[in-house]
């Protein structure tokens, strides 16, 4: 069964340009514009991976990524921040993040990453 991946930015451009590549690499990927109900988002969906823009507003990336990591149901979610704001110190473990990657990305630097971060991941068994 493939990786599922959900991908949360308010920008529908690059929630599109990251869902087709993904996709194309042989991802499951569901997207979401806003952080909303993130903890009910992570139930529904089951995700083996997150990519979440740190720029989402209120809240911003960073606390979103802290939340999943401070909950007992998804704190060994793999978690990816990825932002333009590189200038805020951001890098892998901020905010328990797994890794970080600067906008714009490099495809290749993308799909890597994703790759390895959902490897591992074993947080929901696709049967239950």
């Amino acid at each position: 069964m493939n990786k599922r991946i959900l991908i949360i930015d308010d920008r529908s451009e690059v929630l599109d340009i990251v869902q087709e590549v993904l996709m194309y690499e042989g991802f499951e990927v569901d997207t979401a514009p806003n952080a909303k109900d993130v903890l009910d988002l992570i139930t529904r969906r089951r995700p083996d991976l997150i990519l979440i823009d740190y720029s989402l507003g209120d809240p911003d990336g960073g606390a979103v990524c802290a939340l999943i990591k401070n909950s007992v149901s998804s704190a060994r979610l793999p978690v990816i921040i990825f932002s333009a704001y590189s200038d805020k110190g951001l890098k892998p473990g901020s905010f328990g993040c797994e890794d970080f990657i600067s906008k714009p990305f490099n495809i290749d630097e993308l799909i890597n990453k994703v790759k390895l971060h959902s490897r591992s991941s074993t947080l929901f068994t696709k049967n239950g």
